[in-house]
């Protein structure tokens, strides 16, 4: 079973290398194809590629947050979707969550996490079950048991080893978003307000506000409290 392995970018290469080395061990009959390894020096590589895509019955997607992008990761996930053979696509996401898989590639359901062992597992046993009946020589117990080996000896540590991606620069609000502060509002200056109250001291023939208030404020502190006709005061 030839199975596809897209790739493009450092960590996506890393992704790739640790799939074609640990799919044969799982299964015999995995044959993973990676242009990188698998396309021998004097041939026209375009041909190459062409023709493992056309043969490809499965691939699998290498997806980082830089690559989902890139022109070749979508040429051949488009050229894949489109064989003569029935192939099965798997987006195996790398730090990528899938609500940020872009379409087309969000069209195919995928590994959400490459360090999952259980989402692993299921692509595993998807691959096995794709495989022609006469090739399916062990069973689902013997197969997990291959696929928990492998996992813990090469896949687990060769993933755990891909280097964080670039750090996206910090996005910037263009400055015709950005709400200008308005007017500060003048505020009272204490002078001011001191020399209003020395007027209404003096005999001015209105009693400032602030005055008002203040004389209502006292007087409710030292007034009893109201009684209603009828009702006892407790």
């Amino acid at each position: 079973m030839l199975i596809f392995l897209t790739w493009s970018g450092e960590r996506s290469r890393q992704v790739a290398l640790a799939l074609r080395e640990a799919l044969p061990m799982i299964c015999n009959p995995f044959t993973p194809w990676m242009s990188e390894e698998d396309i021998a020096k004097g041939t026209r590589w375009a041909e190459e590629i062409a023709a493992a895509l056309d043969k490809a019955q499965a691939a699998i997607l290498c997806l980082t947050p830089e690559n989902q992008d890139e022109r070749w990761v979508l040429f051949e996930a488009g050229a894949l979707s489109r064989t003569r053979t029935k192939c099965s696509v798997t987006p195996y996401l790398l730090d990528l969550a899938p609500r940020e898989l872009k379409p087309p590639l969000s069209a195919f359901q995928g590994v959400t996490s490459a360090l999952d062992l259980e989402e692993n597992l299921r692509m595993v046993r998807a691959l096995f079950g794709a495989l022609p009946e006469a090739e399916r020589d062990i069973d689902d117990k013997t197969l997990e048991n291959a696929f928990r080996l492998v996992w813990r000896e090469v896949l687990e540590r060769r993933l755990g080893a891909v280097g964080l991606g670039p750090v996206a620069p910090l996005a910037r609000r263009p400055d015709s978003e950005v709400r200008r502060d308005p007017q500060p509002r003048p505020r009272p200056y204490p002078g001011r307000q001191m020399e209003f109250h020395r007027r209404g001291r003096e005999g001015s023939d209105e009693v400032p506000t602030a005055t008002r208030c203040q004389a209502a404020r006292r007087s409710t502190r030292t007034s009893a409290p109201p009684t209603w006709a009828g009702a006892s005061p407790r």
